[in-house]
């Protein structure tokens, strides 16, 4: 314990708010007695990453994240023993009924638990594009509640949104050669998803299928697509120096197996047509009171690959817009605006984009499709960034 108070002290324990303690600093956890954190092994978890033991002995909080919707907290803690390059992990909490169910061999789960750890028999695998999970927990509180507890990547460049809203105020755009990147990464991380498809160096496609698993591949739905569910993350080795981060798909709260999810799902801004209509008409029937329609109304919708597709292109659409300075300084976003902008950013990705916001799901593309024809056609023209790592961009830009 000694280890952990000479590398960081905070203001309260991580668990404080949760109700699984009152401490509210290193010494109370010191002398608290391990019956308190009896629920806090590593032991009963599911994953592959090594097991720890009490977290309080093997992990110091460095600082929080942004929760979002669905989690209690999110802090990011590093693991003071791992010989592990990487040795920052964010852990995510999870309280709210509703997003937890109770599975019959794996008790209390989270569904993004269930769907990226692969307990569905998905044949999912870690994928570049796609947040990593490496253990999760559940524990009773004190109040009674089940506490979920996700240990995942950390990834260390912020979000999507969080660098589209720095372009904004400082009235830049974000280059072209990351647009490419971010909806290359995209289409790659959806095109697993939908079908299990990796992109070979030859250009080929291939179905990725686990030895002794079931040959045909489930088809997983993320149903939340925007930008801050998008993240970016730098590489761990020096020697390693892209232009430009990674691209991971993360938050898979609301994600599902295809005709297995039901009901509206996701953030309105960023849903289909057919979803948001589904959104408004069971919303009006609430009000009214009429809970049994709506109900009807929600189990009728049935959510498919086509909508992951359209969220696909409104975020590429927040990314590529048109501004126009006010008195010099203030930026105005004005959105579904394509006129000029296959000058800006190339008609191949302007097109390509287009293609994914079709009024229907029959007048979408596949993310199959994308993945064979749309990278390949899109050109990866990195002359208005050059150096690495974006060095020749603004020093706001990485935030």
């Amino acid at each position: 314990m000694n280890i952990v108070k000479k590398q960081q002290s905070f203001p309260r324990c991580f668990w404080h708010n949760l109700g699984i303690c009152s401490c509210r600093n290193l010494d109370d956890i010191s002398a608290l007695d391990q019956a308190d954190f009896r629920g806090l092994y590593y032991s009963g978890g599911h994953g592959n990453f090594d097991k720890f033991g009490p977290m309080e002995h093997s992990f110091v909080v460095k600082h929080e994240l942004p929760a979002g919707s669905e989690a209690a907290s999110c802090v990011v803690m590093q693991h003071i023993y791992t010989r592990r390059r990487r040795n920052l992990y964010a852990f995510k909490t999870l309280t709210k009924q509703k997003s937890l169910f109770s599975h019959p061999e794996w008790g209390i789960i989270s569904n993004e638990a269930y769907i990226i750890l692969g307990i569905p028999k998905t044949n999912f695998q870690p994928h570049p594009n796609i947040i990593q999970i490496f253990n999760c927990i559940t524990t009773k509180a004190r109040a009674g509640l089940f506490v979920h507890i996700l240990q995942m990547e950390y990834c260390d460049g912020g979000d999507l949104w969080e660098l589209n809203a720095r372009c904004l105020k400082h009235g830049a755009r974000i280059p072209k050669s990351l647009v490419i990147h971010i909806f290359k990464s995209l289409v790659t991380a959806l095109a697993y998803l939908h079908r299990g498809l990796i992109l070979l160096p030859t250009g080929t496609t291939q179905r990725h299928i686990l030895p002794a698993s079931p040959k045909r591949w489930q088809t997983i739905l993320h149903n939340d697509i925007k930008p801050e569910n998008i993240l970016l993350r730098w590489p761990v080795s020096a020697s390693e120096s892209p232009r430009f981060p990674e691209i991971v798909l993360s938050d898979f709260g609301t994600s599902g197996i295809e005709n297995e999810a039901l009901s509206p799902r996701g953030t309105y801004r960023y849903a289909t047509l057919e979803i948001q209509e589904a959104f408004d008409l069971r919303t009006s029937l609430i009000r009214h009171l009429n809970f049994k329609a709506a109900d009807i109304i929600s189990n009728g919708i049935i959510c498919t690959t086509k909508s992951d597709i359209s969220s696909l292109g409104k975020v590429m659409q927040e990314v590529v817009p048109e501004y126009h300075k006010v008195d010099g300084r203030e930026i105005e976003k004005r959105q579904g605006w394509w006129t000029g902008l296959e000058e800006i950013y190339g008609g191949d990705i302007v097109r390509w984009v287009r293609k994914c916001l079709g009024s229907t799901p029959l007048g979408r593309l596949s993310a199959r499709e994308l993945l064979t024809k749309a990278l390949r056609e899109i050109r990866d023209v990195g002359e208005d960034t050059g150096e690495e790592r974006g060095q020749n961009l603004p020093k706001w830009f990485w935030g």
